[in-house]
C-alpha cells in the first residue's frame, strides 16, 4: 500500500477539504426557507423513507434538505431561517484500497455512513524524486466520487440530474482546494480527466457499456484521473 499518498489523500477529504461558504439571500414563504448560495455542489434532497440524511449546516444548526436547485444554486429547508449567514455540507466520505477489499468494507457498513464517497482505486504507480528534488513523488491517481442512485426507475436523465451534475461541482471544488493545498502538493501544471459513470461498473464491452458493478451498491459518479506530486516535507513526514 502507497502509505503517504493515502494518507495524504484520506487527511484531505477528512480534514482539509471545506464545503462552506456565505448565504447570500434568504426567501421565507411561511413554512419553509429557499437560502441562495455560489455553490450547492452535490446536496441532494431528503427523500421520504430512505435512510440516508441528506442534511446542510445553516449557521451551524443541522437541517434536513427538502429541495434543490442546481441552476440557481439554491436549497430549500423547513423553518424560517431569514437572515442566516453560512452554510456548510459535510465531506463525503472516504474508502481506499483494491475493488475487491473496498467492497467488502462498503458493503459492510451502514448506508447512514458511505453515501456519498469517495474512492481511491488501489494499486498505485508512483514515481520517486532523487533527493535533491523539492518534491517527493509522483502517484497516479484514480478517484471515484459516487452516490447511490435508483436503477430500476430512473432513465439516464435522471442519474444526470439527480446525482452527476452535483458531483461534478464537487469534483471541481476538490480540484480547485488541492490546488491551493500548498504544503503537500504541487498541481500548478496538472492535467485531470474526468469521466462521468451514469451506471457505474467496471467490465465494458462495446455497445453493451458496463457488464458489471465494481461495487455490490448500485451507483452512479464521476470518475477523476491525475498525476498528484507530493512535495517533500508534507504534513506526515517527520524525518
Amino acid at each position: 500500500m502507497n502509505d503517504l499518498t493515502v494518507y495524504l489523500l484520506q487527511d484531505f477529504f477528512q480534514n482539509t477539504l471545506q464545503l462552506k461558504g456565505d448565504v447570500l439571500d434568504t426567501f421565507f414563504d411561511g413554512t419553509n426557507t429557499k437560502i441562495t448560495v455560489c455553490n450547492i455542489w452535490n446536496m441532494r434532497p431528503q427523500i421520504l423513507g430512505a435512510p440516508v440524511q441528506r442534511i446542510v449546516l445553516v449557521d451551524n444548526v443541522e437541517h434536513t434538505i427538502l429541495s434543490i436547485n442546481h441552476i440557481q444554486n439554491t436549497f430549500t429547508v423547513l423553518g424560517d431561517l431569514t437572515g442566516s449567514l453560512t452554510y456548510l455540507l459535510p465531506n463525503p466520505f472516504y474508502f481506499f484500497g483494491t475493488p475487491r477489499n473496498a467492497n467488502v468494507e462498503i458493503a459492510n457498513t451502514s448506508v447512514q455512513d458511505k453515501y456519498p464517497f469517495v474512492y481511491l482505486k488501489e494499486v498505485i504507480k508512483e514515481k520517486m524524486f532523487n533527493s535533491l528534488s523539492g518534491l517527493d513523488r509522483e502517484a497516479s491517481i484514480r478517484l471515484f466520487f459516487l452516490d447511490e442512485m435508483d436503477k430500476e426507475n430512473w432513465h439516464t436523465k435522471e442519474m444526470y440530474s439527480e446525482v452527476l451534475i452535483g458531483l461534478n461541482k464537487l469534483v471541481r471544488e476538490v480540484i480547485k482546494q488541492l490546488k491551493t493545498d500548498l504544503g503537500n502538493f504541487y498541481l500548478v501544471e496538472t492535467e485531470f480527466d474526468i469521466i462521468n459513470h451514469a451506471d457505474f461498473g467496471l467490465l465494458i464491452q462495446d455497445q453493451k457499456g458496463y457488464i458489471q458493478s465494481l461495487f455490490s451498491d448500485t451507483l452512479s459518479g464521476v470518475e477523476l484521473s491525475f498525476t498528484l506530486t507530493i512535495k517533500k516535507g508534507c504534513k506526515p513526514c517527520k524525518c
